[in-house]
């Protein structure tokens, strides 16, 4: 069983978002695999995916937003620019060797993901259908 399992990922009607939003699932649930393993090089590795993807994600949205002139834009950033810091000072730590890979943190991502999703990215999915993106 996966850490994030796709069901528990609300679609968005948005391809691109919820493909991106799939893929962020898996990282994180590849990364609870390796929970408790010496395997220090792959969950750097998978971090800095991770770190990626969420630089990824956060562009082809707010892009879509400014395009489509989406009135919530600066709230939905504001959030975007805050767990993209903790996430980045996250990974860091771990490649710096100041903090190791936790579960703490996962679940963090993981109910991050799940809520932001709910709470922000499912109404800016249906704004976005309703401009027939």
């Amino acid at each position: 069983m996966k850490f994030i399992e796709a069901k528990d990922i609300e679609l968005t009607n948005i391809n691109i978002i919820d493909e991106q939003h799939l893929k962020f699932a898996e990282i994180v649930s590849e990364l609870y695999d390796l929970l408790g393993q010496d395997k220090s090089e792959t969950i750097k590795y998978l971090l800095k995916q991770l770190a990626q993807e969420t630089v990824t994600h956060f562009d082809t949205e707010e892009e879509l937003m400014k395009k489509f002139k989406y009135e919530n834009y600066f709230s939905h950033k504001m959030e975007h620019d805050r767990f993209l810091r903790k996430t980045t000072d996250y990974v860091n730590d771990v490649i710096n060797g100041n903090a190791s890979l936790n579960l703490e943190m996962l679940k963090s991502f993981k109910n991050w993901l799940i809520n932001h999703i709910r709470l922000n990215d499912a109404k800016l999915g249906g704004y976005l259908v309703t401009k027939n993106i």
